[in-house]
């Protein structure tokens, strides 16, 4: 029996380092009827002469070559031309397991799900820093499910990690000219399924970059991050307040922790000062007090648990706290 094609759209630029690992993990998958979509977009290193490398050596690879436009302009260039019944996407530096797609497909398949989904690692050069959920289980959700899934961070954003019926991407695209264009488009393709299928077990390898966007913590960085959190709930709020809100209003809660963070990363005084973090600090005080006991299920760790508290107890007696420990831990770096 033939099984369905697979698009793998792999968005390139600058990679050349990490590339043919990436590439070699795509070819290599026991699941074989794939059609891999490489998009060269402008680079400026050899990772276009590996792209068309590739190519040469096998007959499922198409290499498509333009213009620097961004990683969402070249997953959008990719689906374009993708003929797969499903869709997959894998980041340049990344690589995945040789069991992932199959793993990803015959859960779709068993469960008639829309949407397929496994947990990841995060490495450093060959260390793991990060293992996500690894006991195996299977869990199906429904629509709602998967979105409260979505807002408490169970589900996460990334692409990467998850093989969609293509016809989810029919009327969607990625923001273009934007980055984190994955919080914005993960709640659409969530609304567009029945079911979504998730099994905690680790098939994607994430590998973490000091030159990568998110590497880099900057205003810029913070203020997008803001604005697409900002825009994504407000959308699920007018949609599903009824059901959504207490999610909604708990993702809140932990993003002024992730926005205060990233304030301190960046010893932007100026954003710590402004009137809109202090808008931000009394909402999180608010919060902390509504959902004391699902925050403290929510936050795993006594450390993390530890972090909300201190924040809680002055924002500024907090500056000193995660000042003292990024300085600690570039000491042991």
């Amino acid at each position: 029996m033939v099984k369905d094609l697979i698009s793998v759209i792999v968005p390139i630029y600058n990679v050349e380092k990490y590339l043919k690992k990436s590439i070699e993990s795509i070819i290599n998958q026991t699941y074989n009827n794939l059609e891999i979509i490489l998009v060269d977009d402008g680079s400026k290193d050899n990772s276009g002469v590996i792209c068309d490398e590739y190519q040469k050596l096998d007959s499922r690879i198409k290499v498509i070559h333009k213009k620097n436009a961004g990683v969402s302009s070249a997953r959008n260039v990719g689906l374009k031309i993708a003929n797969g019944e499903y869709i997959g996407f894998i980041d340049p530096d990344d690589y995945v397991a040789k069991e992932m797609f199959e793993v990803l497909y015959n859960n779709i398949k068993e469960t008639n799900s829309d949407m397929s989904i496994c947990t990841y690692e995060i490495l450093k050069g060959q260390t793991i820093v990060k293992v996500y959920e690894n006991n195996n289980e299977v869990k199906v959700f429904s629509k709602m499910e998967a979105l409260k899934e979505l807002l408490l961070g169970n589900i996460t954003s990334h692409q990467w990690n998850k093989l969609y019926k293509a016809e989810l991407f029919d009327s969607i695209i990625f923001p273009e000219g934007k980055i984190m264009e994955d919080i914005a488009v993960m709640p659409l393709l969530i609304e567009k399924s029945n079911k979504i299928v998730y099994q905690y077990k680790p098939l994607y390898y994430y590998v973490k970059r000091d030159s990568s966007i998110l590497g880099n913590i900057n205003k810029e960085l913070i203020v997008t991050l803001e604005e697409t959190i900002n825009k994504k709930n407000c959308y699920l709020k007018s949609k599903y307040k009824k059901d959504l809100e207490k999610y909604i209003d708990l993702e809140n809660f932990k993003f002024i922790k992730i926005y205060f963070d990233d304030i301190v990363i960046c010893k932007d005084k100026q954003l710590l000062n402004s009137n809109k973090f202090k808008k931000y600090y009394k909402l999180y005080k608010i919060l902390y007090k509504k959902y004391k006991k699902e925050i403290k299920i929510l936050q795993k760790g006594n450390v993390k648990r530890l972090e909300y508290h201190i924040l809680y107890a002055g924002n500024r007696l907090y500056w000193i706290y995660y000042s003292l420990k990024n300085k600690i831990k570039r000491c042991k770096k």
